[in-house]
Parts: C-alpha cells; structure tokens; sequence
C-alpha cells in the first residue's frame, strides 16, 4: 500500500513539474 501512495505521490510531482515547464515555456515564447 505504500508503495501505491509513493508511485502516486512521485505522478503528481511529475505533472506538476511538466505543467510549469510547459507554462514558463509559453511565458518564453510570448516575451519573445
């Protein structure tokens, strides 16, 4: 079971990186 909420846990992050990666990427683009 604690793995399940590990894996889950690292999912989010993951999501959560990409997300503001993606959005200071659009913020790159429109400044430029």
């Amino acid at each position: 079971m604690f793995l399940v909420l590990l894996l889950l846990n690292v999912l989010v992050l993951l999501l959560l990186l990409s997300f503001s990666v993606c959005s200071t990427k659009a913020q790159i683009v429109t400044l430029s």
